[in-house]
């Protein structure tokens, strides 16, 4: 029933508030998830999202499209709720936590998003040359579970508030479904 009123508010492209909490107490992010954004923008957005998800990709897209048009409004919070349909998605949700640590969040994000189940051992050698990412640095974080805590988190905070699917988007810690034009946001 929900995912038949999400396609109907796409056709429309309106935006649906599912009978969900008005206002959502979404716990800060003490380990660490990527952002992106103004920390101080009026616009606060927390996503979480697998890298597999289809729908994912093009809030992600969105997402960047409103940080390139209202950066100084916007802060989003990257978060992470690893879909068990993806056999792959809690190795790359970890993996970019680690990549994190050497600034390369958003650009192994990219590479995830733009191709999606196409991602070998081989692309994923080519982006590590193309981005000068420290194999060593890597293994030693991916080894130490740094990347593990940071996603073990997201999925604790996201069984707390009862996501059950992805894109889940808080803004201003409202739940929105599908992600509301930018305009709608910032004339509130």
């Amino acid at each position: 029933m929900i995912e038949l009123a999400n396609q109907y508010a796409e056709s429309l492209n309106a935006v649906i508030q599912l009978p969900m909490q008005e206002f959502v107490d979404i716990r800060s992010n003490p380990k660490g998830s990527p952002t992106a954004g103004n920390p101080d923008g009026d616009v606060q957005v927390v996503v979480f999202s697998d890298f597999n998800c289809g729908h994912c990709k093009n809030s992600h897209k969105d997402l960047e499209q409103w940080l390139s048009q209202y950066g100084d409004d916007v802060h989003v919070t990257y978060r992470h709720y690893v879909l068990d349909r993806f056999p792959t998605s809690f190795e790359y949700a970890e993996k970019a936590m680690c990549m994190k640590q050497q600034g390369k969040y958003k650009p192994f994000a990219d590479f995830l998003f733009d191709n999606q189940h196409k991602v070998d051992a081989r692309s994923l050698a080519q982006f590590n040359r193309q981005f000068s990412v420290n194999s060593t640095l890597l293994n030693a974080c991916i080894k130490k579970g740094i990347g593990k805590k940071i996603l073990s988190e997201d999925i604790k905070e996201a069984n707390r508030l009862g996501i059950e699917s992805t894109p889940t988007i808080f803004i201003n810690n409202r739940y929105y479904s599908p992600l509301p034009p930018i305009h709608a946001v910032l004339s509130r």
